[in-house]
């Protein structure tokens, strides 16, 4: 039996904005002092990273290691993102497909005290005796759901058996699931449940089209968004293409986020998007869980996805916090072996009559050639912004500083001053490339 202190939790939220503790969280704090594993289900926007990092920390010292599998590299590294934000000071490595192989091996020998990664990385580490199975005596697996639909489930169990000293587990989820996995022995599981209330209202609707006119359709369905932030799945890495140069040339601003982009793309394409450079992210289903972005105001399902648990992630997206949201579903005729979509009835979509303009994005995305790694801080590029590039705090937007590269949305209408400005000048003492931000690169090579 531990004995966690609400006191010492609640100084963790501050360090991460958060004035209080949620329901949510308080429940998984206090049923963290006891020996039960827990199982968490919530929703995305409930608070749940936070409701089991804050105990998970609380209960690590120097010779103790809290394990986190992740079903995405981008749900790991946001994961890693709210750790830094508690400032702990814990010894954090993070282990992810595309990220430097070395460099993780090298941090997993210096004792940490907090490992986060995927499952295919984690058992290639597992593979060469890299992670420290006789100290890792917490494991959370997060959107454990997702893990299954992506088929983890054998690379998971061949993980939890090999840790030594496995204390509790946390399992975290966004639906019921229907089982608990084959390495849990014990039936010994504490339910704690968020709240449901975060979310708004979704209007649902129907777009006739055929497969020939699906193309202009969604031409249309974008031209009354008005600029509204838009997430368009489909169910092929090839069809995001397609549909992006398809829209290049009628002049709409849009990015491309699926699996067979190279993370450092990915990243860029979920920066430029969750910071409004681009309204319009036109993504596969991996884009449907895992990424933290606010406000995302449409989703159009312009191919219908193979099953209701997929449409109901993709749905997730928006109508989040309150807010309400569209979702616009693409239908030709042939949803006879999509059963489950009677559950819904969408409004029949009637295109607008006069058709607009397309809304263009006020913002730009810039780049600085400085991270983490040079011990850059979002502090740092905000004081560049103001002192030396003149604008006011007002018109910077959201910051990212990644590794070895840093992000800022500034107003379009000022980057080139804001550049003319910066060049020449040292931020925290260092001479950085500041430049434009390319859009990421989607086509294969």
């Amino acid at each position: 039996m531990v004995n966690l202190s609400k006191k010492e939790a609640i100084q963790l939220a501050e360090n991460a904005g958060i004035v209080s503790l949620n329901n949510l969280q308080e429940e998984v704090l206090e049923a963290s002092n006891g020996v039960t594993n827990l199982l968490i289900l919530a929703a995305t926007g409930s608070g749940k990273t936070l409701a089991y990092l804050i105990p998970t920390v609380l209960q690590l010292d120097e010779e103790k290691c809290a394990l986190i599998i992740a079903p995405t590299r981008e749900l790991v590294l946001q994961i890693e993102q709210v750790i830094r934000s508690l400032k702990t000071g814990l010894h954090t490595v993070v282990c992810y497909g595309g990220h430097s192989f070395q460099t993780e091996v090298d941090r997993l020998t210096q004792q940490p005290q907090l490992i986060i990664g995927t499952p295919g990385r984690l058992n290639d580490h597992l593979v060469k005796e890299n992670l420290p199975v006789a100290t890792i005596e917490y494991l959370v697996i997060d959107e454990y759901d997702k893990c299954l639909e992506m088929g983890f489930n054998d690379q998971i169990q061949t993980i939890a058996e090999q840790l030594q000293v496995l204390r509790k587990i946390a399992l975290v989820s966004a639906t019921e699931l229907a089982r608990l996995p084959q390495f849990i022995t014990s039936s010994d599981f504490t339910t704690i449940k968020g709240q449901t209330e975060i979310t708004g209202t979704l209007s649902m609707y129907g777009v006739s089209t055929t497969k020939t006119r699906r193309l202009n359709e969604l031409h249309s369905v974008l031209l009354e968004q008005k600029g509204k932030s838009t997430m368009v799945f489909c169910n092929l890495r090839e069809t995001t293409t397609e549909i992006h140069d398809y829209l290049d040339e009628k002049g709409f601003e849009t990015t491309v986020y699926n699996g067979g982009m190279e993370q450092a793309d990915r990243e860029r394409a979920f920066i430029q998007f969750s910071n409004g450079t681009f309204h319009t992210l036109i993504c596969t289903d991996i884009g449907a869980r895992g990424l933290d972005i606010d406000d995302v105001e449409t989703v159009v399902h312009f191919e219908l996805p193979r099953d209701e648990a997929s449409f109901i992630h993709r749905n997730g997206r928006t109508a989040r916090m309150g807010k309400d949201g569209n979702a616009f579903l693409f239908l030709d005729g042939e949803q006879s072996q999509f059963s489950w979509l009677g559950n819904y009835k969408p409004e029949d979509w009637t295109p607008p009559v006069h058709k607009e303009s397309y809304t263009t994005s006020p913002t730009v995305t810039i780049y600085f050639s400085g991270g983490k790694k040079d011990k850059l801080r979002k502090v740092d590029l905000v004081g560049a912004l103001i002192q030396i590039a003149g604008l006011e705090k007002s018109e910077i937007g959201q910051l990212h500083v990644m590794d070895r590269t840093s992000f800022a949305a500034i107003p379009k209408k000022k980057y080139k001053g804001v550049l003319d400005r910066l060049r020449d000048q040292k931020i925290k003492g260092k001479k950085l490339r500041v430049a434009l931000a390319k859009p990421a690169n989607f086509y294969a090579e």
